[in-house]
């Protein structure tokens, strides 16, 4: 499948998008008999689950603070909490947001996007994180595809969400507005566009940059091949550490989208990835190649709009 991002000449119908809490996504749920969503509503507020010895270590770790699966699940015991005691609330809302009819059974669009969302041919998990002067933004949005359709759920705290459904034609410009960040940094731009950087020293040489430890930088440095490029020209060796160290120093934030598959066992399987890197004021794509034989990754300057021409040769592989 093709996503185009030129004006299409066909009149598809316009995105429908409605704001809903938690408590009143888990009404929605429960009213169509518990139907599964992309991300783990039922159970996760009955108890301990298979997650809860990482939890318990996170929490360790963390001077016993909560994990976020423990905060998750927190969540959803407070929401389920807050339908129980406001139902008649919670319904009217429902029906005022015309997503339940007058006996509060969902209509039939909802009926439609929930199953959308419970059994996609296709599902793209966009997440996003942003460290901004006033903390971090975040937000994930799970894009479940049957067909010509699409389902959109997305939220930023974890507490409200956004449900859209529309054509597919109108997904890049969903992807596009996921991927736009208002940007309030005074920092550099960092290095020049396109890098390439071994893989060593784009995941090891990085985080020794974020550790402080310029001696194990140099190091990685000192044993790594000789595949550092910018704009096309090849980087002098004691320039490579500088390069790496201003890369990690501009980064301030990280996109990733996953696509999966639908399989006959009900087994997802993951068809692939498109990661970005917030740089500054702008996003790298991040492509894994090999050069001459050494893992390389390509660090190239990217646009919002760019991110459905990146994930289209993806999802085209997943649904044809």
């Amino acid at each position: 499948m093709e996503l185009s991002t030129a004006t299409e000449t066909r009149p598809d119908p316009l995105p429908v998008v409605v704001r809903l809490s938690l408590a009143e996504l888990t009404v929605l749920s429960d009213r169509l008999g518990g139907v599964e969503l992309p991300f783990d509503l039922t159970g996760a507020d009955t108890g301990r689950d298979s997650s809860d010895q990482e939890d318990r270590l996170e929490e360790r770790l963390s001077g016993g603070a909560p994990s976020a699966g423990q905060r998750a699940r927190n969540r959803l015991a407070a929401a389920r909490a807050s339908a129980r005691e406001r139902p008649q609330e919670i319904g009217l809302r429902l029906s005022e947001l015309g997503l339940v009819d007058g006996g509060g059974t969902p209509v039939h669009d909802v009926v439609a996007a929930f199953g959308v969302l419970a059994g996609p041919e296709a599902l793209l998990v966009l997440d996003l994180a942003v460290t901004r002067r006033a903390g971090e933004d975040r937000l994930r949005s799970w894009f479940a595809v049957v067909g010509s359709q699409v389902v959109q759920l997305s939220t930023a705290s974890g507490l409200t969400f956004e449900l859209a459904w529309y054509d597919v034609a109108h997904l890049p410009g969903a992807l596009a507005r996921a991927a736009t960040v208002e940007d309030d940094s005074a920092g550099a731009g960092g290095p020049a566009s396109p890098l390439a950087l071994p893989f060593e020293l784009f995941s090891d040489g990085t985080e020794a940059v974020r550790r402080g430890r310029e001696d194990l930088l140099a190091e990685l440095v000192r044993i790594a091949p000789t595949a550092t490029y910018l704009a096309g020209e090849e980087v002098p060796a004691d320039e490579v550490a500088p390069l790496v160290t201003s890369l990690e120093q501009a980064s301030c934030g990280r996109l990733r989208v996953l696509v999966s598959a639908a399989q006959p066992d009900a087994v997802r399987r993951t068809a692939g990835v498109v990661s970005w890197l917030r740089v500054g004021d702008g996003w790298r794509s991040l492509t894994p190649v090999t050069r001459d034989g050494v893992p390389v990754v390509e660090i190239a300057v990217v646009t919002p709009r760019d991110l459905a021409r990146a994930v289209s040769p993806v999802l085209a592989q997943v649904l044809r």
